[in-house]
């Protein structure tokens, strides 16, 4: 955000830091409507490439579900939110059941 609007506005790191919030947002804005010039020149000119998204293997997905799961507190979950599930799992068996 800095480095957009110190080259479209010409701020210095210290003036970004001294405007007040709305008038950055505000600033951001007219720029979402009113794109400068080298914004434009890319999208017409730039052909980005799309980078296709790998093929996850059921093996790949495991791995990246334990990698993620490694990340994640290991502390236990509170009793009260416990409840709270197993309660939820009955009113949906409950609900399940009544149609």
């Amino acid at each position: 955000m800095y480095g957009t609007l110190i080259r479209n506005a010409g701020w210095t790191f210290a003036e970004c830091w001294e405007q007040p919030a709305c008038d950055v947002f505000d600033f951001l804005e007219h720029l979402g409507e009113y794109p400068p010039d080298y914004v434009i020149l890319e999208a017409v000119h730039l052909k980005l490439k799309q980078k296709k998204m790998p093929v996850l293997t059921e093996s790949a997905m495991a791995e990246q579900s334990q990698q993620l799961r490694s990340m994640m507190p290991t502390a236990p979950l509170p009793q009260h939110l416990r409840d709270l599930v197993n309660w939820s799992k009955e009113q949906h068996s409950l609900a399940v059941k009544g149609k």
